[in-house]
């Protein structure tokens, strides 16, 4: 293609005369900082929940349900939301598996661990929390129907807001990290902390129609 440096060149200077400007993101300077503090930052919620075999016990948790037992977690700002997960697609994705869980199960599976020796038994793993409260929830997979992750996520009921958010921990493949989340940690803390404050519905069954047609179509 003789004329391809030409015609990119072109392109540039249209895009340069006639394209809009790309601007930050106004949480950019609060993401980057969130990166800078988490970056190299360990899962210590991790390591406890697995030395611990947390996935496999029952008695040291109590199921809670939407309209009580929920106080504790903090209500969040849909900013709150971007910053956590670093960007809106963890976010986006959060009501899509919102909407596919209802449809299986019609509401959430949350529990509180309520052993306690909780903030002993923490401080073994380097995790230091005046007023702990540990939720744990079941999710779907939504790539292998008969697969349920475990999310793990932790307060510290002395702090407020987005700040009582200390730590998080998923079953997944990915559930590991700190910087950021995954989708099923999101899903949860999306849920917990606005949907459920918001007048959210979950997406209409034709919409679903609409969209295994179009599967099939192609």
């Amino acid at each position: 293609m003789p004329h391809l440096k030409e015609e990119v060149r072109i392109a540039c200077a249209l895009i340069n005369a006639f394209g809009k400007r790309v601007k930050d993101h106004p949480l950019v300077n609060e993401i980057i900082n969130d990166i800078y503090l988490k970056h190299d930052a360990p899962n210590y919620l991790c390591e406890f929940v697995i030395q611990n075999n947390l996935n496999q016990r029952r008695a040291a948790f109590q199921a809670i349900n939407s309209s009580e037992g929920f106080q504790q977690f903090p209500i969040l700002s849909y900013e709150d939301l971007l910053i956590m997960s670093l960007g809106p697609y963890q976010v986006t994705q959060a009501r899509s598996y919102y909407g596919e869980h209802l449809k299986e199960n019609g509401t959430f599976f949350i529990e509180v661990y309520e052993d306690f020796e909780v903030d002993y038994n923490l401080n073994q793993y380097n995790i230091v929390v005046c007023d702990p409260w540990l939720t744990r929830a079941k999710i779907l997979s939504r790539h292998q129907s008969n697969r349920i992750y475990f999310v793990y996520i932790l307060l510290n009921n002395s702090l407020k807001n987005r700040n009582k958010l200390v730590g998080h921990y998923c079953s997944c493949i990915v559930g590991k990290r700190t910087l950021g989340c995954c989708a099923h940690v999101m899903c949860i803390v999306w849920y917990m902390g606005w949907a459920r404050h918001q007048e959210i519905q979950p997406p209409a069954a034709f919409l679903d129609q609409v969209i295994i047609s179009d599967e099939e179509e192609d």
